[in-house]
């Protein structure tokens, strides 16, 4: 007489396939990391070329609406923008990318990493975006908090989507790994 193992899918934290939970995941951890390199470098660009150019020339092309003193003190700092822009999200996205080939193939110590990166981000965010939020509704300016909401919440939701889906393929990976460890179960 042979033990079946069934699996209800109500009360079991996992699905009998753990294949499915580590693809989706890994299509959300590309989308996610093509996105990041892909905003982030539109941004270290924009950086780097305004950062580039000569203060004379960027005071010519605002037809002198900006004060000077102000953009000397802004355009020496630009270049450690650029890097920062750099290291905090085109690295991550790159992580991401090379993270979602293991993913799929269901390595458990690839999905741990993918999660440790996304829930720092998700709480960096989730913070700098309630301070962002809170000092506009301080301010008393409306519309600062409708922007900021929808500027900083959007990414926010994604990489706690992102979280969820990791953290569902790692539940299913631990399973499987522990099925094939012990088939009598």
């Amino acid at each position: 007489m042979s033990r079946e193992t069934t699996i209800d899918p109500w009360n079991d934290a996992v699905s009998p396939t753990g294949a499915q939970s580590s693809r989706r995941a890994a299509r959300w951890i590309w989308w996610i990391g093509s996105a990041e390199i892909l905003i982030f470098t539109i941004f270290s660009a924009s950086f780097a070329n305004v950062a580039s150019t000569p203060i004379d020339q960027i005071v010519k092309q605002l037809d002198g609406t900006v004060d000077l003193a102000q953009l000397e003190l802004v355009h020496d700092k630009l270049w450690p923008v650029v890097a920062l822009l750099l290291i905090l999200g085109v690295a991550p996205g790159l992580a991401y990318l090379f993270l979602g080939f293991a993913i799929r193939r269901g390595v458990l110590v690839a999905t741990r990493i993918g999660l440790v990166i996304a829930g720092t981000q998700a709480v960096v965010l989730a913070v700098f975006t309630a301070n962002t939020v809170l000092t506009a509704i301080l301010t008393l300016n409306p519309v600062a908090v409708s922007a900021w909401v929808v500027l900083l919440g959007t990414p926010t939701a994604l990489l706690l989507l992102l979280v969820r889906a990791l953290l569902r393929a790692q539940a299913d990976q631990t399973y499987l790994r522990s099925i094939e460890a012990d088939p009598w179960r």
